[in-house]
């Protein structure tokens, strides 16, 4: 983020989340430090994120998802990233644009169930948005901006409503394939991955996935020692 810019979510279900903001630390910073914290090296992630490309070709191939076992009549359900039926903007593109839309779901929504997050883009050119490399920022940093901004409105529902909010961030069985050489970076991982001469067409897109599952498992074990109400999956 920029000197003008603040974010200091409120805490996630009591667990302050892991990311704070502000303009002497940039997110970029933040998300490395604290999101990164329970993975030491990249042979650690891969007993947690078990795959192979036989297995990722059956589920693109050959695996059709199963309909809903249970009525979501209701709930509230948002959705990030939908291409057809009624709709809000959001352009994760811009931090301040996730904020308007965060606010305008505190605001008009009586309750929230499940944020499922699956916006995102695939850039094979490198560009620039607000703090980041363009996938960097629209994988990464906005999408986790919008879960800690929308998870108040998920604690009240869970409250009132004797619930069970789920947070669901869609990520790529891609991130599997790559070696994340990144992570190494003497000048950390945001700030290599932000030169235009370090963009990977065939790479990025996959890093910021792992990244994503990074930033999403760390949630979780912070969240489970904390037990119910809330469930978080990705």
């Amino acid at each position: 983020m920029n000197s003008s810019f603040r974010c200091d979510p409120p805490p996630f279900f009591g667990v302050t989340p892991p990311f704070r903001y502000s303009g002497a630390e940039s997110s970029r910073e933040v998300i490395y430090r604290e999101g990164f914290s329970c993975i030491e090296t990249l042979s650690e992630a891969r007993r947690y994120l078990p795959g192979s490309i036989a297995r990722w070709l059956w589920s693109q191939l050959f695996t059709s998802l199963p309909r809903p076992a249970k009525s979501f009549k209701g709930q509230t359900v948002i959705i990030t990233g939908a291409n057809q039926g009624l709709s809000r903007n959001i352009d994760l593109c811009s931090y301040s644009t996730v904020e308007v839309f965060a606010e305008l779901a505190t605001r008009e929504l009586e309750r929230v169930d499940v944020l499922l997050e699956n916006a995102g883009i695939n850039g094979f050119e490198w560009g620039w948005s607000d703090d980041n490399e363009r996938n960097l920022t629209v994988n990464v940093v906005s999408t986790f901006l919008l879960a800690f901004l929308v998870l108040p409105q998920m604690k009240e529902t869970a409250t009132r409503f004797s619930t069970q909010p789920r947070l669901t961030a869609v990520t790529s069985d891609t991130h599997y394939f790559i070696n994340f050489e990144e992570k190494d970076a003497p000048e950390g991982t945001f700030n290599h991955m932000n030169k235009k001469d370090t963009f990977s067409s065939s790479g990025r897109y996959p890093t910021s996935k792992l990244i994503e599952v990074f930033v999403i498992r760390e949630m979780t074990a912070r969240r489970q020692q904390e037990g119910p109400p809330s469930h978080i999956q990705f």
